[in-house]
């Protein structure tokens, strides 16, 4: 009987249930790295899975293979869904590279047998029934979770698509919510029955959940059964040798400004040439904006200083993007006021190096863009997230730079 026992854990282990197909590692595409070839073959076999890789990893290539192989599998088309100007890279730039022709559609009457690619604010316009595999590019959108509309239209509308591929490089550990959220759309399991098996409310506080200690390993091991997450190849036994990426040379430069007394409403200033720190956010946006100018002034004479390399200016305030456009010789901005053939016509012209200097936000092109063709940029908006710090250097900083 005591031999028994261990059969009988693993067997009332909880798991995702693999509900995909087979395919040879031969029938994948030879251009993938054959780490890249077993993760595309592991996330078939589970039917609906997700990748977390790092930043220039080739989630790209892998995303695109998996709807190549379900297309194959099914005869049903696939639908691909990423940020703006990353769907118009993917058809236009990543998808020959790879031997694939991916169709970019606007809506449902665009589509077409194979693989197509749409924006994330298009996606209501698309019939769910249609398509045998969803594939959220940049999945980290999900972390918005109930309260966030694209999130219950993906849930509601794409229930029970048979095959699903999650891919985000930020799917945010600690954030549980997030991972909440993958769990709920992949359909591996049902979120309350998560919360139940795995979770409990952090004291007072309802709305905060955290693992129940002795759960911590059982949930990890959960998690490892529906998705793979990796910094370097080698994280899974594979050489990684050619991510051990150069070193990444950050330079932090401080204005100083003369304070006044009364310069700002909540500067917190208590005499002429003194002033409080800013801490709350009312506090920090008041002091940003009495910096604003100097800021200004100072990344337009560090791109001055190197005016023949591409570079990307990112911004926080809309009145930041405006001056810095102005400042610097030749800019181009990319705002919230462009429509999204603006926004995406000039992010691609950029990664094409049709434009020197990038002016843009961290929400706008900080997620999925591929622009190893630039390896300087400046942080003249200074953003609270450190995963908008970690997104945008990541644009750069990768395989190919």
């Amino acid at each position: 009987m005591e031999d028994e026992y261990p059969q009988l854990l693993a067997e009332k282990e909880i798991k995702a249930s693999a509900s995909g197909f087979d395919v040879p590692l031969t029938d994948l595409n030879p251009a993938l790295f054959d780490w890249q070839q077993q993760l595309t073959w592991l996330s078939l076999r589970r039917g609906k899975s997700a990748i977390f890789a790092d930043c220039g990893l080739g989630k790209t290539p892998m995303l695109m293979d998996y709807g190549h192989q379900v297309y194959r599998h099914t005869n049903k088309p696939v639908l691909i869904v990423a940020p703006l100007a990353v769907a118009r890279q993917t058809a236009q730039d990543e998808a020959p590279k790879f031997g694939y022709t991916v169709n970019l559609c606007k809506e449902q009457s665009d589509v077409k047998p194979g693989l197509n690619i749409t924006n994330y604010e298009r996606i209501h316009l698309f019939s769910p029934r249609d398509f045998a595999a969803i594939i959220p590019d940049e999945s980290s959108i999900l972390k918005g979770g109930i309260d966030s509309k694209t999130y219950q239209l993906l849930q509601s509308n794409y229930r029970d698509t048979p095959y699903k591929l999650c891919c985000t490089a930020t799917p945010a550990p600690n954030d549980m919510l997030e991972l909440l959220a993958h769990i709920e759309f992949l359909g591996v399991m049902d979120g309350n029955a998560v919360k139940a098996c795995f979770f409990q409310h952090d004291g007072g506080n309802t709305k905060q959940w955290i693992l129940r200690p002795h759960a911590e390993e059982a949930f990890w091991r959960f998690v490892a059964s529906w998705a793979v997450m990796l910094r370097n190849p080698d994280d899974i036994g594979y050489d990684g040798s050619r991510y051990h990426l150069p070193e990444l040379y950050r330079h932090n430069s401080v204005v100083a400004i003369e304070h006044q007394e009364g310069a700002a409403e909540g500067s917190q200033l208590i005499m002429p040439g003194f002033a409080k720190p800013a801490r709350t956010m009312t506090e920090r946006r008041n002091a940003r904006k009495l910096s604003l100018e100097d800021r200004v002034m100072l990344t337009a004479e560090i791109i001055a200083s190197d005016p023949n390399k591409q570079w990307v200016v990112w911004c926080n305030l809309n009145d930041e993007g405006v001056a810095l456009a102005k400042a610097i010789p030749g800019a181009v901005e990319v705002a919230g006021r462009h429509d999204d053939d603006t926004k995406a016509d000039r992010m691609l012209a950029f990664a094409h190096g049709d434009i020197q200097v990038l002016v843009t936000k961290a929400k706008i092109a900080g997620r999925g863009m591929n622009w190893q063709n630039c390896s300087h940029t400046v942080s003249c908006g200074l953003s609270d997230s450190y995963e908008d710090l970690y997104q945008y250097e990541r644009r750069f900083w990768r395989f190919g730079q």
